[in-house]
């Protein structure tokens, strides 16, 4: 044998290792896996401990109860039941067959009887009340002699409720239709194509200022590992979990404190991002200027879409909690750092209430009302901003007062009630 195999030999046996069996990959793993899943269910107790009576804090509405649809973006599930929690509630849900958080109604309009659609985002759907708790219904129980349809879907902007109008809404031939804009985010959901991680259809604003309707058909924006992987883990725990939600809760606080500050937004904010505080600011930033001019012209579609009822849309400009609840406004300057700025409570209602007036739009700021109301009730639930069951209560008499109002007018053939009311 050559010295040179001699080598080779040698450098083979030295060179030999025993084959690895297969747990001495997998029970490593599965120790620290172990490990992890203990670590995780100590603290859950420790954290349940902490908070007793703990139900659950998800707030996943849009994902428990609409769907993809490719005009709309989403729309609510027809026929789903379930449960929906969050700070300070813990409430039940049930959609009718058209999907609708309401009472079935018939397509056909009954002889005699007014009916009204109430359209909306989370704010007319209900988060955070029971079924029977909602403004609409709230309203229908002031005024027996009238139908109020609920149609009020979580995440909509102005834009997609007039196009469900449009598809499904007049399939109930309203007599009069309200419009209740939460503009804190309807602002922002009018000129986005994609709002809370799903893609939706939008309107561009020509320079000849007519709307062009874009986005559609919209495009399915959840991959498959989304679907298959990450949601079947998320689920469980935005569901289950004291811990995740804690942590989720804790995150959401920093954000809120942090999100005004230049160096967060550097870091964080995209190019152009823009914020709902902005509304608040004595001149418009070019993003408002923009917001406020297609909402306007939506509106005026609204306007001639309506033509044939009894009076034009209503619009109610649903203010935020820092407007409305004592002491909120004055917590987040100091709590947010935003003494520099400039901002005035009620910059955002008046400055929308003028632009959105038009003829045959009634438009309604009932800031006034639910200040005076707020002084005895809390209105929205504190670190999440929807309405309680007294604020839906409150939008309810509102509702009930200006449909009592604007039907009695086209009784007597008086004209439409003037459009700058403030409540």
């Amino acid at each position: 044998m050559s010295a040179m195999k001699r080598e080779k030999k040698e450098s083979a046996e030295q060179g030999h290792r025993l084959p690895r069996s297969p747990g001495a990959f997998w029970l490593p793993l599965s120790l620290i896996l172990a490990s992890m899943i203990i670590c995780f269910l100590s603290l859950e107790a420790v954290v349940r401990m902490a908070v007793p009576g703990f139900r659950g804090f998800t707030q996943d509405d849009k994902r428990l109860f609409t769907k993809f649809d490719s005009y709309l973006g989403w729309r609510n599930v027809p026929g789903s039941k379930g449960v929906i929690s969050g700070p300070g509630y813990f409430c039940s849900v049930h959609q009718n067959l058209q999907g609708l958080r309401d009472v079935e109604h018939e397509r056909m309009h009954r002889p005699g009887i007014a009916r009204v659609v109430v359209l909306g985002d989370s704010m007319v759907w209900g988060l955070g009340v029971e079924d029977d708790e909602i403004m609409a219904r709230r309203a229908g129980a002031r005024l027996p002699g009238v139908e109020f349809i609920s149609m009020g879907t979580s995440g909509y902007g102005t834009d997609q409720e007039f196009m469900w109008l449009q598809q499904d809404g007049l399939l109930y031939s309203p007599d009069l239709v309200f419009v209740v804009m939460y503009y804190a985010n309807d602002m922002l959901d009018n000129t986005s194509s994609r709002r809370y991680s799903r893609n939706k259809p939008f309107f561009h604003l020509e320079p000849t200022g007519s709307l062009k309707l874009e986005g559609i058909p919209v495009k399915r924006d959840r991959s498959w590992l989304h679907r298959k992987l990450i949601n079947p883990i998320m689920d469980p725990l935005r569901n289950h979990s004291a811990l995740f939600n804690l942590v989720t809760r804790r995150q959401h606080v920093l954000h809120e404190r942090f999100r005004h500050r230049p160096w967060y937004r550097k870091i964080f904010g995209r190019p152009g991002d823009s914020d709902w505080l902005d509304l608040y600011l004595p001149s418009n930033k070019p993003w408002v200027k923009k917001a406020m001019d297609v909402t306007r012209g939506i509106l005026a579609e609204f306007r001639e879409t309506c033509e044939d009822l009894a009076a034009g849309p209503v619009v109610i400009l649903l203010p935020h909690e820092v407007e409305v609840e004592p002491g909120e406004w004055e917590r987040m300057i100091e709590n947010y750092g935003l003494d520099g700025l400039n901002l005035d409570r009620d910059e955002a209602g008046k400055k929308l209430k003028k632009a959105f007036s038009m003829k045959g739009i009634r438009v309604i700021d009932p800031v006034s009302e639910m200040r005076k109301a707020a002084r005895t009730q809390r209105l929205y639930y504190p670190g999440d901003g929807h309405l309680t069951r007294f604020g839906q209560d409150v939008l309810g008499r509102i509702i009930a007062q200006e449909t009592r109002k604007l039907l009695e007018a086209r009784k007597t053939g008086d004209e439409m009630i003037p459009h700058d009311k403030t409540l």
